[in-house]
């Protein structure tokens, strides 16, 4: 386990749990964002280059980060 300074834990997620991209499935990338649904109703976040830990969020916190990058609150400056 390693912990960062996210404000997020880190925990171990079954690899049976994660739903990649088709997008990156279909490429040559091991640079992935993949997303698992946790039995509490967690979403973990993860990367295809650490295998098995994720980033854990609330219900609440991923429904904000959804809702803002849908608004383009994370979109790069033009």
């Amino acid at each position: 386990m390693k912990e960062y300074d996210t404000g997020a834990t880190f925990e171990a997620v079954p690899s049976s749990a994660w739903r990649t991209a088709s997008r990156c499935i279909n490429s040559q990338s091991d640079a992935c964002v993949q997303v698992a649904v946790m039995p509490d109703g967690a979403v973990a976040l993860g990367d295809t280059k650490a295998p098995g830990t994720a980033y854990r969020f609330t219900p609440d916190e991923w429904s904000a980060f959804l809702s803002g990058a849908k608004a383009g609150e994370f979109d790069l400056p033009a």
